[in-house]
């Protein structure tokens, strides 16, 4: 019961919108009986209200929590994770994997205090020693130095400073290999850290984890935009979050709240094909707790027919995420929920950029390599830009796969003329200046979202070609 009261609860840390009386008013008190639909212009009683509210109304504007903390706590995390990474886990694996396939079978290798190499004749009878790496004991044909020690030829056999890994095996050449774990693994395990530790952070509470924090202002965020879209209050979104098991509990002990949030859905989405008779035949307190779930089921699927199928979408993401409000280990739902409601429709475009970025930053560093700018010897750099390209990529890929499906032309345009018609019925008697204030703010916001502005774009092209081939 408690992860129940935890649900139902939040709405109440959000404090109502508080509205002045003007000239709107007129609006505000006009017919609703008709539903949002997601279009371009204003589309429904329900969303011009909403609009108009948002724009033309003065709102006091609520304090959010600091992100300082949980910046502060990733940023450490990270850094302890890189360093251990750094320090310990990668040359260790380099190590074993330079050992176990780069070493031909027919040369012998002996560890020299950490130095693994081909030992000669005087380097043979030094095995049980465990001597310092020497000229005098190897044979200088195969040399894996992954240390943090600097080495002379005059000495060691070889040359390399204390920020360098030695790689000398006949399998890669004549050739020795010098790489700079800092500049050829420092990206890559800098972008691991931070994508690890970013996600663990979601299993804390929002005051020290940063996804955590994220998430539940895209849950306050998502709540609100769908309590203006459908005409619900938070409190009713809250009980469609519940689980079914959650929703049976909740019935026992507070039916009354449960009918009453599910005459308020049903009111949403019992437009359409059915008739007002058919409408008022129907009440909630028909219903046994049994079928409350196949009740609200029913009712998200007649919300993607009668609203908007990007509606139902953000309300199915708003109960799955409710899992994790109930159990933080649940990385995943706190994860996609973050991509679809606050990563993707504000930074997909920044990834889009980063990736070509990359791309580039790859196309250059292999260039300078053909032309021989970057020695064989020193792949760092080159190893560098595979590691950000590789990350890019992988965070579009992400992007790509958390973005939301486009809505059919053909539904659009259904929306648009129900949405007219609410328009037409609404604005009775209002005052010209408003209507056209309203409209203008509207359209406005329309076009500056990214995805108007790409098809714009699109269009754009698309008639340019087409009247040059003509």
């Amino acid at each position: 019961m408690s992860s129940v009261q935890s649900i139902l609860n939040s709405s109440e840390e959000r404090t109502p919108p508080r509205f002045q009386a003007n000239d709107e008013e007129v609006i505000a008190n006009g017919n609703t009986n008709s539903f949002a639909h997601q279009t371009a212009f204003p589309c429904s009683a329900h969303e011009t209200q909403s609009r108009i509210h948002a724009a033309l109304v003065q709102q006091e504007p609520e304090k959010q929590p600091s992100l300082f903390l949980p910046f502060f706590v990733l940023v450490l995390s990270v850094n302890l994770m890189f360093t251990g990474l750094y320090k310990f886990v990668a040359p260790e694996l380099v190590e074993k994997f330079a050992r176990n396939n780069l070493k031909p079978a027919e040369l012998q290798l002996v560890n020299f205090q950490g130095v693994f190499a081909n030992p000669n004749a005087a380097g043979l009878q030094q095995i049980g020693a465990s001597p310092e790496i020497s000229r005098a004991l190897t044979s200088g044909e195969l040399v894996f130095d992954f240390t943090e020690e600097s080495r002379t030829f005059e000495k060691h056999g070889y040359t390399k400073s204390a920020q360098e890994w030695y790689i000398k095996t006949p399998t890669l050449g004549e050739e020795a290999i010098l790489l700079t774990p800092a500049i050829a693994l420092g990206l890559g395990l800098g972008a691991f850290s931070f994508a690890c530790m970013f996600l663990l952070s979601a299993a804390l509470p929002s005051k020290i984890g940063l996804l955590s924090a994220l998430t539940d202002r895209a849950i306050h965020q998502t709540r609100f935009t769908l309590a203006m879209q459908t005409g619900l209050s938070e409190e009713d979104l809250d009980v469609m979050r519940l689980s079914d098991a959650e929703l049976l509990l909740l019935a026992k002990s507070e039916s009354n709240r449960i009918e009453s949030s599910f005459e308020r859905l049903w009111n949403v989405v019992a437009g359409g094909k059915m008739s007002e008779s058919d409408v008022r035949k129907f009440h909630p307190k028909m219903l046994q707790p049994s079928s409350y779930a196949l009740f609200r089921a029913y009712c998200l699927q007649r919300m993607a027919e009668v609203l908007s199928p990007a509606i139902a979408l953000r309300m199915q993401h708003l109960r799955e995420v409710a899992a994790w409000s109930r159990q933080k280990v649940r990385l995943y739902a706190a994860w996609r929920f973050f991509m679809q409601e606050y990563f993707v429709p504000r930074f997909a475009n920044v990834v889009s950029g980063m990736a070509y970025c990359g791309a580039a930053f790859l196309i250059v560093s292999v260039g300078l390599r053909g032309l021989r700018f970057i020695p064989a010897s020193r792949p760092s750099i080159l190893l560098a830009t595979i590691s950000l390209e590789c990350a890019f990529l992988l965070l579009l890929g992400m992007t790509l796969a958390f973005q939301h499906e486009e809505t059919s032309g053909i539904e659009s345009l259904k929306r648009i003329e129900h949405g007219m018609n609410d328009v037409a019925r609404l604005v009775q008697g209002v005052n010209p200046s408003v209507i056209e204030r309203t409209i203008e703010l509207a359209v406005q916001e329309h076009a500056k979202s990214p995805e108007m502005q790409e098809r714009m774009s699109k269009d754009f092209t698309n008639k340019l070609v087409a009247a040059l081939q003509g």
